[in-house]
């Protein structure tokens, strides 16, 4: 039996369906401390992080060819985890036909971060910009890094239009529209 009868297939032959996506949660650090979280990523000390090589290891477990997109987001902000651009280039030559999704607050999307996202062919960025103030941007993360992230969005979005790719980019902020 193939490997994608076997994941598609149960041995009495009834059918598995697979879910769509993938969800991998990169650490369990962020760096805001956004009023509205559920946890505290923030001041979290646990220092668990996703290696490159778990990531391999649960990708091929879970027959990662098989789905239709991988999420990176959640538990942390995944622009922090120390393999996350090896683990992008991984997913993006390894498995070129699933699709990547990153959400982000976008405070570490720096150039380096940003090539790498446009490089590895990223379908989907959203960045929880969360405010269209600075003074409410600061009242919610509770970090100054309001200007900063402004001016990335900026620069990624000009690196974008440089290189000519076609990524589906948000910068949302539904606590302001209220």
């Amino acid at each position: 039996m193939t490997t994608a009868q076997s994941c598609n297939q149960a041995n009495d032959g009834r059918s598995l369906q697979l879910p769509h996506s993938a969800h991998f949660f990169l650490n369990e650090r962020c760096n805001a401390n956004c009023v509205f979280c559920g946890d505290n990523y923030f001041n979290s000390r646990s220092g668990r992080m996703m290696t490159l090589e778990k990531l391999r290891i649960i990708a091929k477990n879970i027959h990662l060819e098989h789905y239709r997109q991988v999420i990176l987001a959640r538990a942390g902000d995944p622009l922090l985890c120390r393999d996350f651009v090896p683990i992008l280039k991984y997913l993006h030559t390894t498995y070129p036909s699933v699709g990547i999704t990153i959400t982000t607050n976008g405070i570490a999307l720096n150039r380096e971060v940003s090539e790498a996202i446009l490089e590895c062919g990223v379908t989907m960025l959203n960045i929880s910009l969360n405010a269209a103030t600075k003074e409410t941007y600061h009242r919610l993360m509770q970090v100054d890094t309001f200007d900063k992230i402004c001016r990335q969005v900026r620069d990624f979005s000009a690196l974008r239009r440089e290189r000519g790719k076609g990524i589906a980019f948000t910068a949302f902020n539904p606590y302001h529209a209220l």
